[in-house]
């Protein structure tokens, strides 16, 4: 979209890309025949570990500062445009590829570093 082009949420407009999720807590559920109880039950225990992980951290900077996952350097530079940081995401961008990481996720024979360095 033209005109969400220069904001900084535009990577949107050039593709799909994900970031892996996070564990937010482990525990067990049996299953019976009262799927929407459980349903809801299950989306109660989300909500609340959702909320408590979002008043706990900022999540910008939570990725930035203690992210150790497979795509440690795209989630950086999210959260960076996020914060409307380009500059910093662009010199992730940039010593990532030259480091011969692109940063996957390809669109257009671009990939994601690629087209970060385009903002």
């Amino acid at each position: 979209m033209p005109t969400n082009s220069k904001k900084s949420n535009s990577l949107r407009a050039s593709g799909a890309f994900k970031a892996p999720s996070i564990l937010l807590k482990k525990g067990e559920v049996d299953l019976t025949d009262k799927y929407d109880e459980q349903a809801e039950y299950l989306l109660g225990l989300v909500d609340e570990c959702s909320h408590n992980f979002m008043e706990k951290y900022d999540i910008d900077e939570y990725i930035i500062d203690y992210e150790d996952g497979m795509d440690e350097e795209v989630l950086k530079c999210l959260a960076y445009i996020n914060m409307n940081n380009i500059e910093e995401a662009k010199k992730i961008a940039q010593e990532s590829i030259n480091n011969g990481n692109r940063g996957n996720y390809e669109n257009g024979g671009k990939a994601f570093f690629d087209w970060i360095l385009m903002l």
